[in-house]
């Protein structure tokens, strides 16, 4: 009687620990996936980081990744939430992600620099020298292309000046148009924020000479200045499942605008967020040209079809936007 008590006794204590480790994984849920590209759209979620990651008391992961894996967390859908280049985003719909653009949260960052002064500086000055530039076969070399062909200058490639011409020498990234403009071997550079702020503290008499935003605006005919160049992406399913929720993180993320942009927060951003991933520092003069807003596809939806289409030449239907309620 003993021995069949003790494996009773046993049964109902292995039975309870069942009992209580599966209420425990029902009440785990796991946090939505929140990624942007590490650079300046880390600032569109400096506020969300500072108050805990959290959205009306949810915890939400959230992540700056390197620009190279962005696509990866969309296109393989892990991330529930993403900010990303525009035209990423619609390639990725268009070939049947399951996303939808909400908003878009970065309106350019780009600038041509080099040694002058933005006053006295002319885009005639560029012909027959080299410009080093970042973002060979997208936005950067689009938008920069789109502004020498408004204003009439021939275009050719390489390492080497060509008289009556302009040069456009690619290269990786940021570092690389701030070596090849120490090394003597470009005289311009178009490169991005947050470095294009610091450049001249790594580059003897570097500075900004033209804001690449304007020029934009100037050669595609808009009053707007800047151009749509991140977007918002959200997953069908949480907009169709929790419209509430996305409408709580629309309004965080737009109270985040004022935040970042407040100088008394302005010093911290790095160490905030680099808790996040980012290798990044953000100067404080840098914040304001970093373009960051929040509109809603409501708003600018016509906007970015156009970017799309006139930059890339891709086509994005109404279906791909999701727009909120006024």
């Amino acid at each position: 009687m003993k021995k069949v008590f003790i494996i009773i006794l046993a049964s109902l204590l292995s039975l309870s620990v069942f009992v209580f480790t599966a209420c425990d994984n029902n009440q785990e849920v796991t946090p939505l996936r929140f990624v942007m590209p590490d650079g300046s759209t880390a600032l569109s979620v400096a506020k969300l980081v500072n108050d805990g990651c959290t959205i009306d008391g949810e915890k939400v992961e959230i992540e700056a990744v390197t620009a190279n894996l962005i696509g990866t967390e969309v296109a393989g859908e892990k991330a529930d939430i993403a900010i990303m280049p525009t035209n990423a985003a619609a390639n990725i719909i268009n070939q049947g992600g399951e996303y939808k653009i909400v908003a878009t949260n970065s309106f350019g960052v780009l600038h041509l620099v080099g040694v002058g002064t933005p006053e006295t500086f002319a885009l005639n000055d560029l012909l027959g020298k080299v410009v080093v530039s970042i973002g060979q076969s997208n936005t950067p070399q689009f938008v920069f292309e789109a502004i020498l062909e408004d204003a009439a200058i021939d275009i050719e490639y390489g390492t080497t000046a060509i008289e009556g011409k302009v040069v456009i020498n690619f290269v990786a990234d940021g570092s690389g148009v701030i070596g090849a403009m120490s090394a003597g071997t470009a005289d311009f550079g178009v490169i991005g924020e947050p470095a294009a702020s610091v450049i001249g503290s790594k580059v003897n008499g570097v500075t900004k000479l033209f804001d690449l935003q304007e020029g934009y605006a100037h050669a595609i005919g808009v009053e707007e200045t800047g151009f749509p160049q991140a977007a918002l992406v959200i997953k069908t399913s949480l907009l169709e499942e929790r419209p509430e929720f996305v409408e709580k993180l629309l309004v965080a993320l737009e109270e985040n605008i004022e935040w970042v942009n407040n100088d008394d927060n302005k010093a911290g951003l790095t160490s905030l967020l680099a808790t996040i991933g980012s290798v990044t520092t953000f100067p404080s003069t840098s914040i304001a040209g970093c373009n960051i807003r929040l509109v809603r596809a409501n708003s600018n939806k016509t906007e970015m079809q156009n970017y799309l289409s006139s930059l890339f030449g891709i086509t994005l239907g109404d279906d791909a936007f999701y727009v909120t309620a006024d």
